[in-house]
């Protein structure tokens, strides 16, 4: 429980009592101020700790006409997304060479995949992984690129024959055995998210 916003010495004090007043009095006194910092104290407490626990609210914001909320507990995610929204600002030839000009229903798809695997794992296994590095590829696809104590793994989303897909490559440094294949960005894999649970 946390400590109380107020003075606890307050519950120290003792009431006066004159001569006259008789044990009974006083019992009842201290019977009272008992049950006072016994119960009102815990009370405030809770009442404390409630506000306390509604001081982080969800982190909210826009790119674009996209409204994203996220987990408080996910900063560094959304800090990530947040800087990545300059992908969306470069042209054909950003590299100073062919590099394409990423397509935003693309990029929308990766932070919708992010997100997805990231609330999931959050919610479910009260993990929190690291934020991926966003980056965009000269061919116009986007990479997710997580390099952690436990693990790496990358995952690439593409535009290919009108379809969003995406690849991944990745291994758990405990045995190096190489994790990869592709991956369905609309829905989460289970088995994905148990072997993602290391990037962290």
């Amino acid at each position: 429980m946390k400590h109380l916003t107020f003075d606890p010495k307050s519950f120290l004090k003792t009431t006066k009592h004159t001569d006259t007043q008789d044990s009974d009095t006083q019992s009842k006194v201290s019977a009272r101020a008992w049950y006072d910092r016994k119960y009102i104290g815990y009370e405030i407490a809770e009442l404390s700790e409630a506000k306390d626990n509604n001081e982080k609210p969800p982190i909210t914001f826009k790119i674009l006409d996209r409204q994203f909320t996220i987990h408080s507990d996910l900063y560094d995610i959304a800090d990530e997304i947040r800087d990545s929204r300059n992908i969306l600002d470069l042209k054909d030839g950003w590299d100073h060479s062919t590099g394409k000009a990423v397509r935003p229903e693309l990029y929308f798809k990766c932070i919708d995949f992010l997100l997805m695997y990231t609330n999931y794992i959050h919610k479910i296994y009260n993990i929190v992984i690291d934020a991926p590095e966003i980056n965009l590829i000269p061919s116009g696809s986007i990479d997710l690129s997580w390099r952690t104590q436990g693990a790496r793994m990358l995952v690439n989303l593409k535009y290919k024959d009108n379809e969003f897909l995406a690849t991944f490559y990745g291994y758990h440094k405990s045995n190096m055995l190489p994790h990869e294949g592709f991956i369905d960005i609309l829905k989460v894999d289970e088995s994905m998210a148990v072997w993602m649970k290391q990037l962290k």
